[in-house]
């Protein structure tokens, strides 16, 4: 299967509802850090913990920036200002691409590591674990390909939609936490290809508010945000 690569931080959600209480993990395995990031994802929790169906949940997905005035995610580098809530118009955006672990509503625990990912993704899709809110809080994309033919289809598709790139994984695999290199996916990425354009800068769009500029830059290039060129 096929999922658009998001341009976003990869977080590992712990959600113990019974508690009310919501971690979140980065790529180290450190609480991202536990003061800092407790206040500056906190308009999360109470959405996650809403959303939340079962007593406890660990999530592995991409905490992103969606723009409500454009309706699409935003670059990485707005993840944080839009945490702190200095980007207007700007929202935290959750991906959820893989669950880990389950305890259900009536206390039956399912440890998923060694489940394959089609099962993984179907205990995701099913109502009575998470209740998703379009550009919140939502599952990743997936779609089935059966040839390089297909992935590549798929891959040219996300690019032009303007997507960062394409992961894809087997559906029978296993989770390895911490160890990538055993992980059943690839990621494919335009800057990864060996084709190179000949461009022309021909104009900028500024930024719509000082936390997309560089207001201690006298250049125009540092308050830009978008270029188009020919």
């Amino acid at each position: 299967v096929t999922e658009p690569k998001l341009d976003g931080w990869r977080l590992q959600i712990h959600i113990d509802k019974s508690e009310r209480k919501v971690w979140y993990f980065n790529h180290s395995r450190r609480n991202s850090p536990s003061k800092e990031h407790s206040e500056l994802f906190s308009q999360m929790d109470e959405l996650l913990l809403e959303s939340c169906r079962c007593q406890q949940v660990i999530l592995d997905g991409e905490m992103c920036a969606y723009d409500t005035y454009q309706e699409r995610r935003s670059p990485f580098t707005f993840v944080i200002s839009t945490a702190k809530g200095t980007e207007p118009g700007l929202q935290l955006y959750y991906v959820v691409f893989d669950v880990l672990f389950i305890k259900d509503s009536a206390g039956t625990v399912y440890d998923l590591l060694s489940h394959p990912l089609w099962k993984r993704r179907e205990l995701l899709e099913k109502k009575n674990i998470l209740e998703f809110t379009p550009n919140r809080f939502d599952l990743a994309k997936q779609k089935e390909v059966f040839s390089g033919q297909d992935v590549m289809r798929e891959y040219y598709e996300l690019v032009n939609n303007e997507e960062e790139g394409m992961i894809f994984q087997d559906m029978n695999s296993h989770y390895y936490p911490g160890e990538r290199g055993k992980k059943a996916w690839f990621k494919l990425k335009p800057d990864y290809q060996g084709d190179t354009m000949d461009l022309v800068v021909v104009g900028g769009f500024l930024g719509d508010s000082a936390g997309r500029r560089n207001l201690s830059s006298a250049h125009a290039i540092d308050h830009m945000t978008h270029f188009l060129c020919a």
